[in-house]
């Protein structure tokens, strides 16, 4: 039998293109993360195998006036990690930011621009080598593109950093 839950509650605002990640070395928490026409990145997280949701928002990097787009996943040293597009007040620049948890989702910080100077990026999908006999086991790929051409950047761990 599947026990549904509604992650997201009910909201005095839409949400949309949501992204959810178990964590594979404790199942009991899971993250979550939807847009949201609030204009903040909504993140949601369970420490009881999704059977409790609480949420959060992301803070906003200095002008940033919206966030896009999410992508969320887990390294192995419990730390939750996510993606959003930030978009300026005119919707002209969007840069791609990436932000960290270390208390399962409750609180975000920012973490790095991963798009360097691009103002154009969008649809970025975030994925984390999980093989526990990977030699790059917790490396962090994310991909996006840059109006057309195509880009992909790697944090080599938790405590490592982004490529530039």
């Amino acid at each position: 039998m599947i026990n549904e839950s509604s992650v997201s509650g009910t909201q005095d605002f839409s949400v949309s293109e949501s992204d959810i990640r178990i964590n594979f070395f404790n199942p009991q928490r899971l993250i979550s993360a939807s847009n949201s026409s609030s204009g903040s990145q909504s993140q949601y997280y369970s420490s009881d195998g999704g059977a409790t949701w609480a949420q959060t928002n992301l803070p906003k990097v200095h002008g940033d006036a919206f966030h896009s787009d999410p992508t969320v996943d887990w390294t192995s040293d419990g730390t939750a990690w996510t993606t959003t597009i930030g978009l300026d007040s005119s919707g002209s620049i969007l840069q791609l930011r990436s932000y960290s948890s270390s208390d399962g989702g409750a609180t975000w910080n920012f973490d790095d621009t991963l798009s360097g100077n691009q103002n154009n990026t969008d649809k970025q999908m975030m994925w984390v080598d999980h093989s526990p006999t990977s030699p790059f086991k917790d490396n962090i790929y994310v991909i996006w593109h840059n109006s057309s051409p195509v880009f992909v950047n790697r944090r080599t761990g938790p405590s490592g950093s982004w490529q530039t």
